[in-house]
């Protein structure tokens, strides 16, 4: 709960929820850029469809696992790379 006069905190709340929407809506267009650009790059060297899609998929699902044993490593917990 955050104190002070109740305006405040009504502020507070919706700058809180808007930076979400933006960060989220940053997100989107980020990832949708990485997605456009890797698939022209592939195209360029005339890679196949199916093939791009699947290194884009396996980067998709692995990408989590690869932040979560750097994270772990930053905070020196080697461990967390195990999980």
């Amino acid at each position: 709960m955050v104190d002070g006069p109740p305006g405040e905190t009504i502020k507070l709340v919706i700058l809180n929820i808007l930076m979400l929407v933006a960060g989220f809506a940053a997100l989107v267009k980020g990832a949708d850029m990485f997605v456009e650009g890797s698939a022209s790059l592939a195209r360029r060297f005339h890679v196949p469809g199916l093939i791009i899609g699947l290194t884009i998929v396996a980067m998709g699902t692995s990408m989590p696992e690869h932040q979560h044993a750097g994270a772990g490593g930053e905070h020196r917990r080697g461990a967390a790379g195990l999980q």
